[in-house]
């Protein structure tokens, strides 16, 4: 019987993905969304009489505009993932090793630089939102240190 010289790797216990929904969050959605809500008649809702009446139409009109403007899509995403990794940089980095694996050397260097400019700015947009305002935050403060610490 002949061995093998590589190691073989366990096999993972459960999903190496978690699905994850989320709703489109853009400034055009979320103007699209206003405009909707200044559309609506909301007579209906003052004339009701008591407070639950009133507000079985106020949440249905709210849910119908999210759901018709801004619909949750489920997506997947990677469990050891960084939080700033997005579908579209995934993609690039795709985009990039399929150009090097090709041997198409302009293709690579092209898409390399544009992998490169997509995570500084999401490594910013990370930083702006989750870390800057620590700033304000003493340092001997527990959430400043757990912030850190990630």
């Amino acid at each position: 019987m002949i061995r093998s010289i590589y190691k073989t790797r366990p096999p993972r216990e459960g999903s190496s993905r978690k699905p994850i929904s989320r709703r489109d969050t853009r400034t055009s959605k979320k103007l699209e969304l206003g405009r909707y809500l200044c559309g609506i008649d909301w007579s209906l809702v003052e004339l009701a009489n008591n407070c639950e009446e009133k507000l079985k139409p106020l949440t249905d009109f709210i849910k119908t505009g999210l759901d018709t403007i801004m619909p949750v899509k489920q997506s997947r995403v990677h469990v050891d993932d960084p939080p700033r990794v997005s579908p579209e940089f995934k993609y690039l980095i795709n985009l990039c090793q399929r150009a090097f694996s090709a041997g198409h050397t302009q293709l690579f260097r092209h898409y390399r630089n544009a992998v490169n400019r997509k995570r500084k700015v999401l490594r910013s947009n990370y930083y702006a939102s989750k870390v800057n305002h620590l700033k304000q935050i003493k340092p001997s403060h527990a959430q400043w240190w757990s912030a850190v610490k990630r």
